[in-house]
């Protein structure tokens, strides 16, 4: 199970827009919705959002409102799982996430802290609240160019690096890597493959800031 962190300063001052403070607790749920055809299926529920893709360990679920079962909540989840032949998952608990205590009601329920890679126990975002102004004084590095992707196969790669950076399993790799060919006829076709991996950057640099807890693998 992974969990959100946001800056008490933060709430306090209301400075994150609600819209972008929704998109960094929950970037399953409010996020793109993955293009047909995508190696990547979203689940929303009310109670829940499931973003679920190829590999054995990238199913992760967005606690919304669990309301007052939390129990029958995570049957449901691992109902999701089992009609789609996956056994494990993660569970992200964010500051907006309900019921209060909800990290400490799944771990009661047999949840796990996630440390298996690519997971972490918890994960943080970031915003921008003012665009930044380049100045001769502040050049930035001359190393680092940033800068929209050329070609799918950069993209591909910068994917690539950021599997190695995160100590993505092998067996979730070679799943991905199995589905290339899918995710190229997207982009392609004229589809962004950013639309692809809606998402799943949570699972690496862009997760939202929140608890994670791990779901033992489902009977």
């Amino acid at each position: 199970m992974t969990g959100a962190s946001v800056w008490a300063e933060a709430r306090a001052v209301q400075a994150i827009p609600d819209a972008v403070r929704q998109l960094a607790e929950f970037p399953a749920t409010f996020g793109p919705e993955p293009p047909d055809g995508a190696p990547v299926e979203r689940v929303c529920n009310g109670r829940f959002t499931a973003l679920l893709t190829v590999g054995p360990s990238g199913q992760m679920f967005e606690a919304l409102d669990l309301g007052y079962d939390v129990p029958g909540a995570l049957e449901a989840a691992r109902a999701t799982l089992r009609e789609r032949g996956r056994e494990r998952a993660v569970w992200f608990v964010s500051p907006a996430s309900k019921p209060d205590g909800l990290r400490e009601q799944l771990l009661a329920c047999g949840l796990e802290v996630a440390e298996e890679p690519p997971w972490e126990p918890s994960f943080a975002s970031m915003a921008l609240l003012e665009p930044p102004q380049p100045s001769p004084a502040r050049p930035g590095p001359d190393e680092v160019l940033a800068r929209p992707v050329e070609s799918f196969e950069e993209y591909a790669g910068a994917l690539r690096l950021d599997e190695d950076v995160f100590g993505m399993p092998e067996e979730d790799r070679r799943a991905w890597e199995e589905r290339r060919r899918d995710v190229r006829e997207l982009h392609e076709s004229g589809r962004s493959p950013m639309g692809v991996y809606a998402g799943i950057s949570t699972a690496s640099s862009s997760a939202s800031g929140g608890r994670c807890v791990r779901l033992p693998r489902s009977t």
